[in-house]
């Protein structure tokens, strides 16, 4: 077992990424390792810092799962002290309040959860389909795929989408004790298939329609085949999203592309499509967002974890810096590789 932070590991918020991800990792970490943690500037780089609705409740539900005590729990706070206690598996409910990310609360909670030693199920409420966090969407069909290939599990359910401004979303994770194994991921393959998904609630079907049009002419221009399912989704309030899930003979990678007031069905399918032209063109085996996301999980995975990586950004080198404040002997090397892609090498610990 690795050698872990003995006393409180201390945490600048304005270094680096400064976002939100360097406080969720020190939750999980915190809550896992049962190492205190004490953080300044909390999301400092963000134009509102300070921890909003949906950072607070990851840190209230992280602290009722592990018994914790905590100081500056309070909306817009820029500091605080976490002091864990003993995990605890059971049946949970938190509800955001207003459509901040659902996902990335769950996304903080899995770690406690498969390291409780017993079955866990999570509820959470708020936004399920939310800018510049994984949709509900990307978390079914990329992150839940890349961490069952990690002998990580979580049965994952949306009761209902949850669209800014008005959130109102419900999603349901059950769980099973378990521990990752090392991931592997230097050749992606051959596309074996790419599949769209167009969404909306309490929109004209032609929403969907137009997004699927759009899509299929971009991709067939570059002579992409792929494959659309349509879902009028329940929700409290409108929305539209296009989400494309490519997968390779090794992996899979998504691209999502929410849709806003005033943009047109076609601006949202053309934004899809491009990232995942880009992505495909760099070669990289793991896209951008979920490098970030499965980098907690190589370090305390026992062994070494490699990736190739679309892009060394600065929410991936900041998370590697976070997860070593807590586990010094997990050593992290994000390094240039080919083209703008990157090679991600983890040296796990391993826990219990």
């Amino acid at each position: 077992m690795g050698v872990f932070v003995e006393q409180v590991a201390e945490i600048d918020g304005s270094e680096g990424e400064s976002g939100g991800q360097v406080l969720r990792t020190a939750l999980s970490l915190s809550a896992v390792l049962g190492v205190p943690f004490k953080m300044t500037n909390i999301r400092a780089g963000r134009p509102k810092p300070g921890l909003q609705a949906q950072h607070l409740t990851a840190v209230n539900a992280c602290a009722t799962m592990c018994g914790a005590r905590v100081q500056g729990a309070e909306l817009h706070s820029a500091e605080l002290s976490f002091s864990p206690g003993s995990l605890q598996a059971g049946n949970y409910h938190f509800e955001v309040g207003t459509a901040g990310s659902t996902i990335l609360v769950l996304q903080t909670l899995l770690p406690l959860c498969w390291f409780s030693g017993s079955e866990c199920k999570i509820v959470v409420g708020g936004g399920t389909e939310n800018a510049f966090a994984p949709t509900s969407l990307y978390f079914q069909h990329v992150f839940v795929p890349a961490v069952e290939a990690m002998g990580l599990s979580v049965d994952f359910q949306v009761e209902q989408f949850g669209w800014f401004p008005k959130g109102g979303g419900r999603i349901v994770a059950k769980t099973s004790p378990c521990k990752p194994t090392a991931f592997r991921s230097l050749k992606r393959g051959n596309l074996e298939s790419l599949l769209g998904v167009c969404v909306s609630s309490g929109l004209p079907q032609s929403v969907r329609q137009r997004m699927k049009v759009s899509a299929l002419a971009g991709l067939v221009e570059k002579r992409v085949n792929a494959k659309f399912s349509e879902l009028e989704a329940p929700a409290a309030s409108p929305g539209a999203e296009l989400m494309l899930v490519a997968r390779f003979a090794s992996g899979v990678a998504g691209f999502s592309s929410l849709g806003e007031k005033g943009k047109p069905s076609e601006k949202v399918a053309e934004q899809g499509v491009r990232d995942f032209l880009d992505f495909d063109k760099s070669g990289a085996c793991v896209d951008l967002h979920l490098a970030d996301q499965l980098l907690l999980y190589c370090a305390l995975a026992k062994g070494k974890s490699e990736f190739v990586a679309q892009a060394a950004s600065s929410h991936l080198r900041t998370n590697a810096s976070t997860i070593q404040k807590f586990v010094p002997d997990c050593r992290i090397s994000v390094s240039d590789y080919q083209g703008d892609t990157a090679m991600v090498s983890v040296e796990g610990v391993g826990t219990g």
